[in-house]
């Protein structure tokens, strides 16, 4: 299996085309320091990456998070998801490290930094790319004995496909397993996932029930927190 490295430390991918640009501007006081990545204007615009007591990696607008990426806190807390001018603002995953040690996972809806719609399971994870596919549906468990795995089952209309023919797959941690003992739709399945967020992206020809010959189709997905995912693709 072929592997590669997301630039979001783990996870988001992109390509910086230039080194510090120091006279970029973020014109978020805590991520001021040091940016690599995309300028317009003075302004961090684009894919890029911010350094200062905080850090954030992911896209920006006018000098300011925008889209979607990481940020990090000073604390070891982080964020996962959408931004709005700086803000949280959309789905996202918040990881709230406590002064006494422990994770506390905030998962849902926000608006300008409140969460405002909890536990929604759309906010835990992102499709970046869905080629030839109608429905990516993501199921996640999470339980201490439960691995962190990642199976995926191939349909069409609801039914299990086994036209299925996997050309190229990769993940950003952990590696193929061996399937056989799953049932015949589910031809990829991913373990011993250490990091999340976890980007893993499939390229696969499916033939369609309209026609003979095969489609090229394209899923990339990042997954933000641990456990074993159950994902059904539907075309």
């Amino acid at each position: 299996m072929k592997k590669y490295t997301f630039l979001f430390g783990l996870f988001f991918v992109f390509t910086l085309s230039v080194y510090a640009q120091y006279d970029c501007k973020v014109l978020v006081k805590e991520l001021q320091g040091q940016y690599n990545g995309d300028c317009r204007k003075g302004l961090a615009n684009g894919e890029g990456a911010a350094k200062g007591t905080d850090s954030y990696i992911g896209s920006f607008k006018k000098g300011y998070p925008h889209g979607y990426g990481v940020y990090t806190y000073e604390n070891g807390s982080n964020y996962v998801g959408n931004f709005t001018k700086g803000k949280k603002d959309g789905y996202g995953l918040f990881n709230n490290l406590t002064e006494g040690g422990h994770l506390i996972q905030e998962y849902g809806l926000w608006v300008a930094d409140s969460l405002i719609i909890p536990n929604d399971p759309k906010a835990l994870y992102k499709v970046k790319e869905r080629r030839g596919v109608k429905l990516i549906d993501p199921e996640l468990t999470r339980d201490a004995s439960i691995k962190n795995e990642v199976w995926i089952n191939f349909q069409t209309d609801g039914v299990p496909d086994k036209s299925v023919v996997i050309t190229n797959t990769e993940i950003s941690s952990g590696h193929k397993l061996e399937t056989r003992e799953r049932s015949l739709n589910t031809l990829v399945a991913f373990g011993e996932i250490e990091d999340f967020p976890v980007t893993f992206r499939l390229e696969y020809e499916i033939r369609k029930t309209s026609h003979f010959e095969m489609t090229n189709c394209v899923v990339e997905v990042v997954l933000f927190t641990a456990g074993r995912w159950d994902i059904d693709i539907n075309h």
